[in-house]
Parts: C-alpha cells; sequence; structure tokens
C-alpha cells in the first residue's frame, strides 16, 4: 500500500535530530487521556533515559561495531522512519530489535513492514538465529504488524496501565510460532 517513493539506507549522523525527533514523537503516543501522574513521570523516564543512552548520539552507538546497525527510511531527502539492531543482553546469537517507528503522516503505508524487510534480511546476514524485542501493549498497531510477521509473544510483563511484551521470531527457515 506505499503510494510514495522512500529509500532505507544506514544512519548517517546528519540523521541524528530527526531521528530523535521521531523517536519522541512514537514513544509520546503512549501517552492516553486519563492516565496519572505516575503513568506520565514513568513515561517520561523512559524517553530521557533513552536519549541519555543509545539516542544521545545513534550514529555512534549503532554504527560502532560489526553486530549493530540502525536504518532510515527517507522521501524527498528527509527522514520518515527508523529501525535498530543490536544484540540481545548476553546473547550474542540473538537480535534486539529497537527504535522501529515511522513519523505520525507516514504511518499504516507501508513504511514499517519495509523497515522489517530489510532489519530482518541483515539479521539472518549477520548470523542471528532470532530476533527479539520490546514493546508495550498500548501500540496496538505494531503489536499486531508484529504478530503479522511471525512474532510470537514469550513473555508478557504487567506495567502501570501498559504491559511490557516480549516477541521473538526465529530465523531458521521453517521454524515458525503457531
Amino acid at each position: 500500500m506505499v503510494e510514495f517513493e522512500f529509500t532505507i539506507r544506514p544512519l548517517e549522523q546528519r540523521d541524528t535530530d530527526r531521528v530523535r525527533n521521531i523517536f519522541v514523537a512514537g514513544h509520546a503516543a503512549l501517552f492516553r487521556p486519563g492516565d496519572s501522574p505516575e503513568v506520565q513521570r514513568l513515561v517520561t523516564e523512559r524517553i530521557e533515559k533513552s536519549l541519555q543512552e543509545d539516542m544521545r548520539d545513534p550514529f555512534a552507538y549503532y554504527r560502532s561495531g560489526s553486530r549493530r546497525m540502525f536504518w532510515v527510511a527517507e522521501t524527498d531527502g528527509g527522514v520518515i522512519a527508523t529501525g535498530a539492531m543490536e544484540p540481545w543482553q548476553d546473547d550474542d546469537g540473538v537480535g534486539r530489535l529497537r527504535r522501529v517507528s515511522v513519523a505520525g503522516e507516514y504511518r499504516r503505508r507501508g513504511v514499517a513492514w519495509r523497515m522489517m524487510d530489510c532489519i530482518e534480511k541483515w539479521a539472518i546476514e549477520s548470523g542471528y538465529r532470532a530476533i527479539r524485542l520490546d514493546t508495550a501493549d498500548r501500540f496496538e498497531e505494531a503489536v499486531a504488524m508484529y504478530r503479522a510477521r511471525g512474532y510470537g509473544l514469550v513473555e508478557r510483563t504487567p506495567r502501570l496501565r501498559a504491559d511490557s511484551l516480549t516477541f521473538e521470531k526465529l530465523m531458521a527457515p521453517g521454524q515458525e510460532y503457531a
């Protein structure tokens, strides 16, 4: 359903500000009318923590090793989406999918699907045997996309007003979740 042209390419240093803006806007979608001050504080802290960690300088963080990568989708010279991969915690054979986010006006137009195609292809070529990701159940459209792509729920952790979900997809041919 892509009705415009865009390309997916590796992150460049010049993309940093736009990448951060897309990240913050995507996570701001976690806020819901009626959220308690505690929920608002927790979401804000999560955003701020990320901006001090990998999103402080995503180019340096994700492009510093052979097992990490960050991509952007670009149209008309502007970044419209992001996606990243790094090793999952202590397991170098499992990739951690991160930072998949699409600018609001480009959502539901196939951008995230193509970004996932790119990331999964790279993961297989890089020797990852599986991909895991964490998300919140409030990101309903993202959860639906991950399920449609064959990711299975492996853990649900109750949180204030938004459960944390961990999904996994095996990269070996023929291994799928039921």
